[in-house]
């Protein structure tokens, strides 16, 4: 059994957390998730909003504030070291692919059997 990504549900809540501290950049929240990662891991049509690229795309609202419970993660790890930490940025839609996927805390697709792996992402 695969454990999950932990900490995968956090990230842009933690991210935007430090925004509104005036910590970082809302460029530099953004280019640590979509940017970077696809740079270090060689995914090619990733990670930016370009013609050609793959719509995968998220949608926040950068002040909402909102608690982490590890018991409401949709991945398998169901652990935080953030847990009951409030942070200000909530996830509302994801969209991969060009297809809504999930929505208002809800998995509104069936998974479409993308695993990344390395560098390379198999369907």
């Amino acid at each position: 059994p695969r454990p999950g990504f932990p900490q995968l549900e956090t990230l842009a809540g933690l991210l935007f957390t430090l925004v509104n501290q005036e910590r970082i950049s809302v460029k530099r929240a953004i280019a640590t998730i979509t940017e970077n990662p696809a740079s270090r891991f060689n995914l090619s049509r990733i990670g930016a909003i370009k013609e050609g690229f793959r719509a995968n795309i998220t949608i926040l609202d950068p002040k909402k504030s909102w608690k982490i419970d590890s018991g409401t993660f949709y991945t398998k790890a169901k652990y935080s070291p953030f847990e009951g930490r409030s942070v200000r940025g909530k996830v509302f839609a994801t969209i991969v692919g060009g297809e809504l996927v999930y929505e208002n805390g809800d998995i509104v697709a069936k998974p479409n059997g993308d695993i990344v792996y390395g560098s390379k992402i198999r369907s």
